[in-house]
C-alpha cells in the first residue's frame, strides 16, 4: 500500500467507516479493484499492525489489562480529563448503562460537572464483565491515572459488585445510589402498588427528597409500609437497609456538587450511539469517543 492510499484509509476509518466499504470507496475512485495495487487482506493488515503499535505506545491514554495475551478491560482518560478532574473531581457520577452492541460489553463513564456546570468527562472505560474484581482494576486504575486522587462523593447504580469494589479501594469516598434508578427499580417492583394507588408515587418520592430530620423520614417511611400493605415486600426491605445511600435526609452535609443522580452520565451514554460502531475494534472505538468530546 503506498502512503496516500494509507492515509486515505486512516481518515476512512477515523470518519467510522468500516474496512469493506472503505475498500469499496477506494476501489471506485481508481477505476476498479484490479487497478488499486493492493488487495483486501493488505488493508487489514495494515490496520491490524497500526492498533498494535499504538497500543504499544499507549498514544490513546489509554491502560490496557489482559489476559493470557487477549485485552480484557481498557480505561481511558486523556491529558484535558486528567486536568478537569483535578479542579472538578469532588463529586464523580460513574455508570455502565451503555452496552458495545457487538458483544454487550459495558462502557463505563467516570462524569462530573465543571463550574459552570457543565457535564465534564473524567475517564470511559470498556470492561470484560461488571465483577467485583473488575471494577476494583477500574478503580484502582482511575485513581493511579489521577495521580491518585480519589473523589469525596460517587454515585452509582444499585449494583452489589459495584459497591463491594468501592468499600474496598476506596473507603474514604462516600457512596451515594442513584435516585434516578431507585425509582426506575421502584417502578418495576412496585408497578402493581403504582397502579393502585395514585398517591403512592408522591409519598414514596417525599421518602427520598423531602425530609429534613432522620426521625421524621422513618416515621414517613413506616406509615408508607403500613399504609400500603407492604410489610413482606423484600425488595423495600432490602432498600431500607441502606437507606443512608439513597435517602437525602443522610446526605444533606455532603457535598455533591448539585447532583443526586447518574443522569448526566446517561444523557452521553445516548449520544455515544451517534459516533461508535458496532464494528469498531478497541483503537477506533476510544478514537471515535475522543472525537464525540470534542464535539460536544
Amino acid at each position: 500500500m503506498s502512503d496516500a492510499h494509507k492515509a486515505e484509509v486512516d481518515i476512512a476509518i477515523s470518519c467510522g467507516i468500516a474496512q469493506r466499504e472503505t475498500m469499496e470507496l477506494l476501489a471506485k475512485q481508481v477505476g476498479g479493484p484490479e487497478y488499486l495495487g493492493f488487495i483486501s487482506d493488505d488493508c487489514k493488515n495494515y490496520l491490524r499492525s497500526k492498533r498494535a503499535n499504538k497500543m504499544r505506545l499507549g498514544d490513546t491514554g489509554g491502560v490496557l489489562q489482559y489476559s493470557d495475551d487477549l485485552i480484557t478491560n481498557i480505561f481511558w482518560a486523556d491529558a484535558k480529563m486528567r486536568s478537569d478532574y483535578s479542579h472538578f473531581g469532588d463529586v464523580v457520577c460513574f455508570d455502565t448503562t451503555y452496552r458495545k452492541p457487538k458483544d454487550g460489553r459495558p462502557i463505563a463513564l467516570f462524569v462530573g460537572v465543571n463550574n459552570h456546570k457543565q457535564t465534564t468527562v473524567f475517564g470511559a472505560a470498556l470492561l470484560y464483565d461488571e465483577t467485583a474484581v473488575t471494577f476494583s482494576w477500574l478503580f484502582d486504575t482511575f485513581a493511579a491515572t489521577m495521580l491518585g486522587k480519589k473523589p469525596q462523593t460517587i454515585l452509582t447504580d444499585q449494583d452489589k459488585a459495584m459497591s463491594k469494589a468501592l468499600a474496598a479501594r476506596w473507603p474514604e469516598t462516600y457512596h451515594r445510589l442513584c435516585v434516578w434508578h431507585i425509582n426506575q427499580n421502584a417502578a418495576i417492583h412496585l408497578s402493581n402498588v403504582f397502579s393502585q394507588y395514585k398517591d403512592f408515587a408522591k409519598e414514596f418520592s417525599s421518602c427520598i427528597y423531602d425530609y429534613e430530620f432522620e426521625d421524621e423520614f422513618i416515621d414517613a417511611w413506616d406509615n408508607m409500609i403500613e399504609t400500603y400493605g407492604l410489610q413482606n415486600n423484600e425488595w423495600l426491605k432490602g432498600l431500607f437497609q441502606i437507606k443512608e445511600k439513597w435517602a437525602l435526609v443522610y446526605g444533606r452535609e455532603t457535598f455533591c456538587a448539585d447532583m443526586c443522580t447518574t443522569q448526566r452520565s446517561e444523557s452521553m451514554n445516548s449520544v455515544i450511539k451517534k459516533y461508535i460502531s458496532y464494528k469498531n475494534e478497541l483503537v477506533e472505538f476510544f478514537e471515535h469517543f475522543e472525537r464525540l468530546l470534542n464535539d460536544r
